[in-house]
């Protein structure tokens, strides 16, 4: 920033002003860097967790870089180093967003063959878990929770990672009654399973629960009304509490995130 230094009439500079402009740079700066802070954590929180995608490596870039402005002192160095930074996370972003739509063209082209039952788990609060004890734990937490769901599907049911911590299962030729019972064995079974963290936390376990939608294929349904159906389902299940599963029967009326159904029926409690 250039500085106009302004000179009394006996060609002394004037202090009063210097100080005056040396504040509205160091101002300048500080608000500028707080900005580009705020925003580089906004887009660490809202990155999903896939090694497919290597987000681990990408969130470690970005407090990488969020530490580097912190150290600069200059706003042009700031401006400088953001703006190298910036391509990296816009490849970021448009990474993700192609692997959401592949995953999504999968699921549409799975449904648009089969008559099928669609279960979304979703892991609660799974981000304070990664929050609180890493993305290692959170990594074996999801491991454990693949094994639990394994187990009680059939060799023709499709089973697979929907998001960050969202998961999807396809069972062809069930009934939403059989889907329902299904999500029910499978969140019970989460839910009694203790997940030990490791040998530096003197044997302190983990109680990991998850929320269940469940939906099924209907007479002149389309791909996009089935997983909507599901989506509700899953809404109302974290809505009523989390820990639970909703079948789209229970959510007629259901319209939106953040909306109370006055009449669900809850599959499972604990």
């Amino acid at each position: 920033m250039l500085l106009k230094l302004k000179k009394k009439e006996n060609d002394q500079i004037n202090t009063e002003d210097l100080s005056a402009q040396l504040k509205d740079c160091s101002e300048k700066k500080n608000f500028y860097l707080l900005s580009i802070q705020a925003m580089l954590q906004f887009i660490k929180d809202f990155s999903l967790d896939l090694k497919e995608i290597n987000s681990y490596e990408f969130k470690d870039e970005i407090s990488r870089l969020s530490d580097k402005l912190t150290g600069e002192t200059k706003l042009k160095k700031i401006q400088s180093s953001f703006e190298k930074g910036k391509k990296g996370i816009a490849a970021y972003i448009s990474l993700q967003k192609k692997y959401l739509v592949d995953r999504e063209g999968e699921f549409k082209d799975i449904i648009d063959i089969l008559t099928n039952a669609m279960v979304n788990l979703d892991i609660d609060n799974f981000k304070n878990i990664n929050d609180i004890h890493g993305h290692q734990i959170g990594d074996r937490v999801i491991m454990t929770f693949v094994n639990k769901c394994r187990q009680p599907i059939r060799g023709e049911d499709f089973f697979a990672r929907y998001g960050g911590e969202e998961f999807v299962i396809i069972l062809p030729g069930a009934s939403l009654k059989n889907a329902v019972k299904k999500a029910n064995h499978i969140c019970k079974s989460v839910t009694s399973t203790r997940y030990r963290l490791d040998d530096d936390h003197d044997g302190q376990t983990l109680r990991v629960t998850i929320s269940i939608g469940v939906s099924c294929h209907q007479k002149d349904d389309t791909t996009t009304s089935v997983i909507q159906r599901a989506d509700k389902a899953l809404y109302a299940a974290k809505h009523a509490g989390k820990n639970c599963v909703y079948a789209e029967k229970d959510v007629k009326g259901y319209s939106g995130r953040f909306f109370q159904p006055p009449t669900l029926k809850r599959h499972f409690l604990p």
